[in-house]
């Protein structure tokens, strides 16, 4: 026995005495089997069977009449049904469709008439009392579905109703409620919203919607226009709903309005997403968590690795804490800038996780090429943004994260004095600057920002970093201790050797010891002392003329 051929019989049991009593009992067994399957009553079972064969017989919605008709019941007896089927609808069996002030109508969603015609169940998931991640993990399949043509309208727009009335414990959902919007205004802010936290730490190319995103969207299948109509012309002419309420805005380039691209405006985005981008650990695709940071031993000169130890007995959680508490009852700025200097290749940003991951700190690190995107206003808006999740990310964690600006030499060299004549982008740079620096002054939280130059660096900034470490490249003893440790099997003479021959960075060492590896894993053989010294001789491509960096003593 199938599950279609039970359906089959319980239509046919049903013909002629609808839900009777001599109903029920002459369909027991496929209706126990339905109800088996289905994890629902034998009564659901009945309803659904009629709603399945409504379905896919061509009538999508089976409204009150055809219910009516269908099970050969009164009105007052089609009332006594509809618990049963709004427990069906709200296990997502059955989907609801409510078009104004008619009385709903309802039909199986295809995927599980598909589903039962290869005679295969599917469970459906709840949606009902779901987390904020699991709402937007629903919506941004719905809107997958919907994009691939795989749910009418209608059924589109119900489900996401459902979604709104059903999950009013979040305050999501609370504050769209409030708006009092139409369901078609309410879906419309859904999708900026679901596009929005999709790539929430991407920028404007990602997260802004045209025209054409609507009308594939929010295009109904029984009216053409309908789209364009009920949202496009609203959007395009300033009046719609979501505009007036400062929730949606034209998103810009060069600083002019885009008038057929739109994105949310930061107040949406503070009033409504408060709850889904406060990024837990590990969500965020650039947070480095500190149990992914593989230990690696580091060698430095005998300063440097004094500076280095005594911040990571600062950054350990419970020196931390208290040194913060301190600092606040003097009324003291909290936040820990520090600024790490030096040539590449010298552990900068190897430091930084180390720290991190001695200290049980994950990292927040931030892209600066991505900041400084190609929109004109928009990057000032991103740069904004990383500080305001940062201080989300310590509100939402017990130990805060470290953010890192990795090699941070384009945002914070010297600021530009205009004369009366400046470029747009000159003027950003200066905006991006101005923003970074009052946000240092204001900071809580650890901030480490890495640097190849400090010659350059605007004298603003030398003061808002607490703590400045330059890495200078190793001297002998270390040398050779990196040397032993990227290649243990040197002798202690051919270590020396290569130590006194080359003024190497510990970066440069690596690559040569990768550079051995490969050698070896090729040829078969280790490639012996005057190999190493070839491929040292190979590594110096530029004379170092450069004059030393940093900071003076």
């Amino acid at each position: 026995m199938t599950l279609l051929d039970s359906i089959g019989q319980i239509l046919e049991f049903s013909k002629d005495s609808g839900l009777s009593k001599t109903f029920f009992e002459a369909a027991k067994d496929h209706l126990n089997f339905v109800s088996n399957e289905l994890q629902i009553t034998p009564i659901q079972a009945a309803l659904f069977v009629h709603i399945f064969n409504e379905s896919v017989a061509g009538n999508q919605y089976m409204g009150d009449h055809l219910f009516i008709e269908s099970l050969k019941c009164t009105k007052v007896q089609y009332l006594e049904y509809l618990n049963d089927i709004d427990e069906l609808v709200n296990i997502n069996y059955v989907t609801q469709i409510i078009q104004h002030d008619i009385s709903p109508s309802y039909r199986i969603p295809r995927e599980i008439i598909f589903a039962l015609r290869k005679g295969k169940v599917i469970k459906p998931e709840s949606y009902i009392n779901i987390s904020i991640g699991k709402l937007f993990s629903v919506l941004k399949k719905t809107f997958l579905r919907r994009y691939n043509d795989a749910l009418v309208y209608d059924e589109f727009m119900a489900l996401l109703s459902f979604l709104l009335d059903n999950n009013q414990h979040l305050e999501f959902v609370k504050v769209i409620k409030g708006y009092n919007l139409i369901l078609a205004d309410a879906a419309l802010l859904l999708y900026f919203c679901h596009k929005h936290v999709a790539s929430p730490y991407s920028y404007i190319d990602n997260t802004v919607i045209n025209f054409d995103s609507i009308r594939k969207e929010f295009g109904n299948e029984d009216d053409p226009i309908f789209a364009d109509m009920q949202f496009i012309d609203p959007l395009r002419n300033g009046n719609h709903r979501l505009q007036e309420l400062g929730l949606v805005e034209n998103a810009n380039n060069n600083g002019y309005a885009m008038g057929d691209v739109f994105c949310l405006t930061d107040k949406a985005v503070d009033m409504l997403l408060k709850e889904i981008i406060v990024k837990k650990p590990g969500n965020n695709q650039n947070m480095i968590l500190c149990n992914d940071i593989p230990e690696k031993t580091l060698y430095y000169n005998a300063d440097q690795n004094d500076k280095v130890q005594k911040l990571i007995d600062l950054l350990l959680p419970l020196n931390f804490k208290g040194v913060e508490k301190r600092l606040k009852e003097k009324g003291m700025r909290n936040g820990f800038a520090c600024l790490f200097s030096g040539l590449p290749g010298t552990g900068k940003t190897e430091t930084v996780y180390q720290i991190a991951r001695k200290t049980g700190r994950d990292i927040l690190q931030v892209d600066i090429s991505e900041i400084k995107s190609k929109w004109v206003g928009e990057s000032e808006k991103q740069i904004k943004k990383i500080f305001t999740d940062y201080k989300k990310q310590l509100e939402s964690v017990d130990t805060a994260p470290i953010l890192l600006f990795n090699e941070a030499d384009a945002i914070i060299g010297q600021r530009m004095n205009f004369n009366g004549n400046s470029h747009a982008v000159d003027q950003m740079e200066n905006t991006i600057q101005n923003i970074i620096l009052q946000e240092l002054e204001d900071l809580s939280g650890i901030l480490i920002a890495t640097t190849n130059l400090t010659k350059n660096m605007d004298k603003a900034f030398e003061r808002r970093f607490l703590y400045k470490i330059e890495f200078e490249k190793p001297e002998l003893e270390a040398k050779k201790s990196i040397w032993h440790s990227m290649i243990p099997e040197l002798s202690e003479n051919d270590a020396a050797l290569l130590a006194i021959r080359f003024d190497f960075s510990g970066g440069q060492i690596e690559n040569i010891a990768r550079k051995r590896t490969v050698d070896e894993i090729l040829t078969g053989s280790a490639p012996s002392i005057e190999q190493l010294l070839a491929y040292c001789r190979d590594e110096v491509v530029v004379t170092d003329t450069v004059q030393r960096i940093g900071f003076a003593a």
